[in-house]
């Protein structure tokens, strides 16, 4: 609204300096209300939260502001003066008062704001609140057991929380039946994040499985909780496990896991054969053969120098798992020149390659994945078998390994290469690990990144038979 002075005021100063006046004669006002949102947060029923905004003129004239209104919501109420509109001068301002008492859990309104600022003449402040109220979290959901032996107890904790924002109150926690008991102290009384735990037990006296629940009663707006629990009480089967024949040769040799010794105390079936690797020597890429109904895996060959652990879990009729039992087959480098390689990255197929003493590479004097998966090439002495190279692993999609062996190698000076055959390319770097054994015993290894496709590395020489090797 605008302000005008008198005419006669006006005419009687006409002679005198009006800048002053100015502003009230020919300005505006402008309305401000800041914050736009008042957020209670949650409160308990009965409780009262009181915050302000304020509104501001910052015009150049006067303002003329309405009372508030609240809409939407009873749950808010101004509880400063509000009974009469009020005048603004510029760079004035006043704070309305607004007190919250919760009605449900999400409160909403507005306080309106109305004036005569011809460009915002209605300004509404968001009112956010809501009801608090206790709310109970379990963890875990359900116990289960397992498989407790009679005549022994098995205790587990049950965490109670309250996630809500006023006080949770639990009044009862009802006492399930035997085997399984409960215990705790009345009152339980949790504030807001607090959190306490309930000691929960299993104590079967006979074989059998067993169900009930305990119900946990609180002040939270759905009553009550049900916590299931669950135990059995079947005997718990014996896995006994054997390799034979230990040691073996790798590549050449199998042997068979057995765990026909497995056993269930009470004499009931073992109706599952679970068997599996819990280690293998780097470079493997061993799996061990599969069918769980049988307690046999025959006809394992490893692929690499090294222990193999495997475990066996059997399980009997009732579902019950047996503690592991572990057994450890050893493969061994069954001739005097033994030499493994593998790689990092699939996709990108490694070749290695064996030179004979002054031989070359890519010819009858080199044996590789060409010429010499075979056993068809005839080093050192002629007609014997002994001195010759088998190449007896060759992988190209995969990571290795790849092998090649000698008996009884011909005096003279080995050189071995990795070739980065160029049929699959991989452009980022990919780790290519050797191990060379001698007589049985690995005596050099070394890991390089592939150097490019195409490209015949050379890694080391091995001089025979003193067993020199030297890097290259």
């Amino acid at each position: 609204m605008r302000r005008v002075l008198p005419l006669l005021l006006l005419a009687a100063c006409q002679d005198y300096n009006l800048s002053k006046y100015d502003e009230a004669v020919f300005g505006e006002g402008m309305i401000e209300v800041s914050p736009n949102r008042l957020e209670f947060g949650g409160l308990a029923a009965g409780e009262l939260a009181v915050q302000s905004f304020t509104v501001t003129n910052i015009g150049d004239g006067y303002l003329q502001v309405e009372p508030i209104e609240i809409q939407s919501s009873a749950a808010f109420t101004i509880t400063s003066q509000n009974d009469k509109s009020r005048e603004l001068a510029p760079e004035k301002s006043f704070d309305v008062q607004v007190t919250y008492s919760p009605e449900s859990e999400a409160d909403m309104g507005q306080a309106v704001v109305k004036s005569d600022d011809a460009q915002n003449a209605v300004v509404a402040v968001e009112l956010l609140g809501g009801e608090a109220y206790p709310d109970l979290v379990v963890t875990p959901t359900s116990v289960d057991f397992g498989n407790v032996t009679p005549g022994e107890t098995e205790i587990l904790i049950v965490e109670l929380e309250n996630v809500g924002g006023a006080p949770l109150e639990i009044s009862n926690i009802s006492q399930p039946l035997l085997p399984f008991g409960v215990t705790y102290t009345l009152p339980i009384v949790l504030q807001p994040g607090e959190q306490t735990s309930i000691d929960v037990s299993a104590a079967p006296t006979d074989f059998g499985s067993f169900e009930d629940k305990i119900t946990i009663e609180s002040n939270d707006p759905d009553g009550y909780v049900d916590v299931p629990l669950y135990a059995s009480s079947a005997s718990q089967p014996i896995a006994e496990c054997t390799v034979s024949p230990n040691p073996v040769s790798a590549i050449y040799d199998s042997a068979t896991f057995n765990g026909a010794g497995s056993y269930d105390p009470q004499g009931l079936p073992i109706t599952q054969y679970n068997w599996s690797f819990t280690s293998i020597p780097n470079g493997s890429a061993a799996v061990m053969p599969g069918n769980s109904s049988q307690p046999t895996r025959r006809g394992f060959t490893p692929d690499v120098v090294g222990d193999y652990v495997a475990e066996l879990v059997v399980v009997n009729s009732q579902n019950v798992r047996s503690e592991p039992c572990e057994v450890t087959l050893t493969a061994e480098a069954s001739s005097d020149l033994w030499i493994e390689m593998f790689w990092q990255h699939s996709g990108d197929d490694q070749d290695l390659h064996l030179v004979a003493p002054g031989g070359t590479l890519v010819t009858t004097s080199d044996c590789y994945y060409g010429n010499c998966t075979l056993g068809g090439l005839d080093w050192g002495v002629r007609g014997d078998q002994t001195d010759n190279p088998h190449l007896d692993l060759d992988d190209i999609p995969g990571v290795g390994p790849e092998n090649i062996n000698i008996q009884s190698p011909q005096n003279g000076v080995f050189t071995v290469y990795v070739h980065d055959y160029p049929g699959s390319v991989y452009q980022p770097a990919n780790d290519v690990t050797l191990n060379i054994y001698l007589g049985g015993i690995l005596v050099w290894t070394d890991t390089r990144s592939a150097v490019g496709e195409d490209i015949y590395a050379p890694y080391a020489e091995i001089e025979w038979p003193s067993g020199i090797i030297t890097p290259l």
